[in-house]
């Protein structure tokens, strides 16, 4: 639950001094940090348990460390990512988006599928992508129903709020300004290009539409 932070306009100088900037906090609501992420106009720490802002002080402090929200710790240390200035993640049993303001709970159909069905052990392995052209967020995650490592995903389309789910074996994503198109790999370590031509990997892309019972 330690966090330290180096020297003004030196990362090699990491010890607490009088005169110094380094320093380092124990935070107190969480048994481990799992992951963190730059925000806007602060840092994000998530333990198992709850929310941090790192927040600059401009004081002798240097940064302070409000909690933004409990119950709401990240599930795995790569799944959270940033939308559209929001940031979005998987919990131990939700999906939760922070706004800047206040940590809220997404209301997901599909979550009991997906919590239900975790492969034990394998949470870590979770990952979260971005596909900004679409406002996307998807989750990759290990399901035991094919054994213990990313097999499938849950996506969230932030603009309307809908949810969907499929077969995807992907183990990491990267999306920026910079790539044209998301790229992501799968467990046998290729390389994929996403959203880009009208094929899957040169073979048709199958789809299908499902309904709920109706009169």
């Amino acid at each position: 639950m330690l966090v330290r932070w180096c020297d003004q306009e030196d990362n090699t100088g990491w010890t607490t001094t009088a005169t110094g900037e380094a320093g380092e906090i124990e935070l107190q609501e969480g048994s481990r940090l799992v992951g963190c992420m730059p925000g806007n106009q602060e840092h994000l720490i998530w333990s198992d348990t709850t929310l941090y802002a790192m927040r600059q002080t401009f004081d002798d402090l240097i940064w302070s460390f409000p909690i933004v929200g409990r119950n709401c710790g990240l599930l795995g240390q790569n799944a959270a990512a940033m939308v559209g200035g929001r940031a979005y993640w998987m919990g131990t049993n939700a999906f939760f988006v922070y706004d800047g303001g206040s940590v809220t709970t997404i209301p997901c159909p599909l979550d009991r599928d997906v919590f239900d069905n975790m492969a034990a052990g394998q949470s870590e392995k979770v990952i979260a992508g971005v596909n900004e052209q679409f406002g996307e967020v998807w989750w990759f995650y290990p399901d035991e129903r094919d054994g213990n490592e990313n097999s499938r995903y849950v996506l969230l389309n932030t603009r309307d709020g809908t949810w969907s789910s499929g077969r995807m074996a992907r183990t990491a994503w990267v999306h920026s300004p910079d790539l044209r198109h998301p790229v992501a790999v799968s467990p046998d370590g290729k390389l994929y290009m996403h959203e880009i031509g009208e094929t899957a990997d040169g073979g048709v892309i199958g789809a299908f539409c499902e309904t709920g019972l109706f009169d």
